[in-house]
């Protein structure tokens, strides 16, 4: 008999993404604790599937499903790429961050992980971080990225930026012929936690930075770094305000004088801010932020 698989379900998606289909894919439930989760191994072939939870308020299970095959997908390759014996999986649990955690959520989480008998090894990714995995690993060993104090590595999202940084530092020695990239502009789409750290990383090479991201509150604090951050110890930052021309591109050039008092400029529904870092100010970072003129 011939399989139909429609491009709606679990095999169509899969078969879309590469001839090699998911090996496993599961939908998690728990009515008590309201977790809705889908966890998604694409390959074991070179060892257990390592990725990491997102939880994030997709509008449904499909684009969720969406997410997670494509998710785990591309984490095969990583892993692959990088020479470890591990295979590629991913996880997403439907909802928001910042309203729906709970312990009793992440435990019953935890559960379904810990039922796959370590096919799966869970880590950290968007919504989630290192409090949220030592729960985690309280119901569970199939985990990785815990907190220092729980015994764990810490929070991946520095060493996360830091391979970020080192490959656009290649790939401009390739281009440019040097790997600096002082007086470069560089984009940069998020400022959650590995964004952040990125962006901290390329201010103290001398680069300016264009950041957008979903959501307008993550531009301010996403840019505060600590006393330990690559920028030289800048824990306090300068605000310029200023408003876009309409029609301005997001971070550009042509810019009308000061006017504070607006949020960040808003485009397809992401914010964007302009940062940059004057080397002879060593003790202040100077932010400037793209204002909208609506």
């Amino acid at each position: 008999m011939t399989a139909v698989h429609t491009a709606s379900g679990v095999f169509g998606r899969s078969q879309e993404l590469s001839s090699r289909a998911h090996e496993q894919v599961v939908f998690c439930e728990d009515a008590k604790s309201g977790l809705k989760a889908i966890i998604a191994i694409h390959s074991t072939a070179l060892g257990p599937a390592l990725g990491g939870t997102r939880m994030y308020p997709y509008a449904d299970e499909f684009e969720a499903l969406e997410d997670v095959l494509r998710l785990s997908w591309g984490m095969s390759y990583k892993a692959a790429a990088a020479g470890v014996d591990l295979g590629g999986g991913k996880a997403v649990i439907i909802g928001d961050p910042a309203t729906d955690k709970s312990e009793e959520l992440f435990a019953a989480y935890a559960r379904f992980v810990n039922g796959l008998g370590g096919r799966y090894v869970t880590a950290g990714d968007v919504g989630t971080n290192t409090d949220d995995l030592d729960v985690i690993g309280k119901y569970t060993r199939h985990v990785t990225g815990r907190s220092i104090a729980a015994g764990g590595s810490g929070d991946s999202a520095r060493l996360t930026a830091l391979g970020v940084f080192n490959a656009m530092r290649a790939g401009a020695e390739s281009v440019w012929g040097t790997a600096s990239l002082a007086g470069r502009t560089v984009g940069v789409e998020g400022v959650g936690k590995v964004g952040s750290e990125l962006i901290a990383l390329l201010l103290a090479d001398g680069a300016e930075v264009c950041a957008t991201d979903v959501n307008e509150a993550a531009l301010p604090k996403g840019l505060d770094f600590g006393n330990d951050s690559p920028t030289g110890g800048v824990a306090h930052l300068q605000y310029q305000m200023w408003t876009a021309r309409t029609g301005c591109l997001p971070c550009g050039t042509d810019r009308q004088p000061p006017h504070p008092g607006r949020p960040p400029i808003r485009v397809d529904g992401r914010y964007y801010v302009r940062a940059t870092r004057k080397p002879i100010e060593r003790s202040r970072t100077r932010v400037s932020l793209a204002m909208e003129s609506r």
